[in-house]
């Protein structure tokens, strides 16, 4: 009963929704032309000029839909706060070029926050609007100066709807052979007395996910309950019943709606089928006294599942083969540029722990600049090299446990891994022995002369329990210009995210 209640506590304080930046579970999308992941990021001119903007052309395919955010997969490249100059929705004037004096409903200043990777989109509230029949694209406008805030997307679809212009449309939209990821956020809705958790009657979870409940009423400042429930009928009471009023502080995007939003940790005890309900005020249905008839709502049902990175953290426990968070916070790397013969990033994983029997890939945050789908010289897994380093910090590659090179050892064409999942090189299965006594590594070598390819970092190491806190001892994240001719230099700022799967 400790862990069930523990499990219900999650949704007891929470932060409140209808604000800038409010999770994706919050809403519903439309129109978004990705496939879901974008590769590469882009500014028209960097610093920005005052009339650059970019837009996501919809046609008429969100004719008729209620849309109550707007979202973009915005980028910090620089680690600090920052902003574009507005996100709005504008009538099409035709030939990509949408009418910016008219916006039909905007945002002013859509934030970007610091560190913002790819793939985390944003979502920017506004009033309820329900669009009319007419084309319109979802355009954003960058702040004159800027050099940190830039566009996501996706480098696998092309379906000719992205434009940009540097010259605020007057001459005209120039076509982009990508998809922007900009799009609507659309609000949930269903039958009076309807309780969603993400967007569902049924929600699956994981550990350092957000949760976001939704009540639908029948009329605007409705009083309700919420409750865990037990086969449908109310059994502990959540929340006080001054946060349970739709319309109010935690009121939802349309009229007679609420929702309250809270991210989960790895404290969060996993459980299943956790049921939720209410008791409400149908103001619609009055009793013989003309007070509203209490009714109870429908129940939404909750599963919390475990996040693989909630293992121990700072590589231990199922952390294994991770010692980064899984972001890359600021700053991409390579030993010099153009990359000399002997250039090499590692990270020491140490001694694989109770339960790990094979290593199974080396995974590398890629990024390739010049699109061509650059081949790392090698990259694998490797033990240490004791003789030349009794601390177990530098690889032996000349003794490689698991590895592929060149043509093997390619990235997508313009891959740039902001975020888990990061580029797997896979490797053969290699399984533990006397050979990792001493400690496995994860490393890449760079091509001799090559330009293109650069490796992620972390900076702080606190997104995920896994993070080696930065910065740190330097023992994690090495590097060398000798091919570990001598031992590896340790470096204390970063996390280098270069992880090692394993079963």
């Amino acid at each position: 009963m400790t862990k069930l209640l523990a499990s219900v506590a999650v949704l007891a304080f929470a932060a409140g929704a209808n604000a800038q930046d409010t999770p994706a579970e919050a809403h519903g999308s439309a129109c978004d032309y990705t496939d879901g992941g974008n590769e590469s990021t882009w500014k028209i001119a960097n610093p920005s000029g005052p009339s650059d903007w970019w837009n996501s052309f919809k046609a008429s395919d969100g004719s008729g839909i209620a849309i109550d955010a707007l979202a973009a997969d915005y980028v910090d490249t620089a680690g600090i706060d920052g902003s574009h100059a507005v996100i709005g929705v504008y009538p099409d004037l035709g030939g990509g070029v949408p009418a910016i004096g008219s916006a039909i409903v905007s945002v002013a200043n859509p934030s970007v926050p610091a560190g913002d990777g790819f793939n985390t989109d944003s979502y920017y509230s506004i009033p309820k609007t329900t669009l009319g029949s007419g084309a319109v694209h979802v355009a954003s406008q960058y702040n004159s100066g800027d050099s940190h805030c830039w566009m996501s997307t996706d480098t696998s679809t092309f379906l000719g709807r992205t434009f940009f212009t540097s010259q605020g449309y007057a001459t005209g939209a120039v076509p982009f052979t990508l998809e922007l990821d900009q799009y609507f956020g659309t609000p949930h809705s269903g039958a009076p007395g309807t309780l969603l958790i993400n967007g569902g009657t049924s929600a699956s979870v994981a550990q350092n996910d957000v949760v976001c409940v939704d009540f639908i009423a029948s009329a605007t400042d409705t009083l309700f309950i919420f409750y865990f429930c037990v086969g449908g009928n109310p059994f502990i009471q959540l929340l006080p019943l001054a946060f349970t009023q739709t319309d109010g502080i935690f009121g939802g995007s349309c009229p007679g709606t609420w929702q309250l939003c809270t991210s989960l940790n790895c404290n969060t005890p996993t459980a299943s089928g956790l049921e939720f309900c209410t008791l409400w005020l149908d103001q619609t249905d009055p009793k013989a006294n003309g007070k509203p008839k209490i009714k109870v709502g429908s129940s939404a049902f909750l599963t919390i599942t475990a996040d693989a990175s909630c293992g121990g953290g700072g590589g231990g426990g199922d952390c294994f083969g991770q010692k980064d968070d899984c972001f890359v916070d600021l700053f991409i790397w390579k030993v010099s540029n153009p990359a000399g013969p002997s250039d090499w990033f590692n990270v020491n994983m140490g001694v694989p722990t109770s339960g790990v029997t094979s290593l199974t890939s080396a995974d590398v945050s890629s990024f390739d600049f010049c699109a061509i789908g650059g081949c790392w010289a090698n990259v694998g897994i490797y033990p240490s090299n004791l003789s030349l380093d009794p601390s177990g910090t530098t690889p032996d590659v000349t003794s490689p446990l698991a590895q592929v090179s060149g043509s093997s050892a390619c990235m997508a064409v313009a891959a740039s891994d902001g975020t888990c999942p990061i580029t797997v090189y896979d490797t053969a299965d290699y399984t533990v022995d006397s050979a990792s006594d001493g400690g496995v590594h994860v490393a890449a070598q760079w091509p001799n002369g090559d330009s293109c390819i650069w490796l992620g970092s972390d900076t702080d190491g606190i997104d995920s329990p896994c993070g080696v806190v930065v910065p740190n001892d330097g023992t994690h994240s090495l590097f060398t210009s000798s091919g570990y001719a001598s031992p590896g230099a340790q470096f204390t700022g970063a996390n280098w995210v270069m992880q090692i799967s394993w079963n």
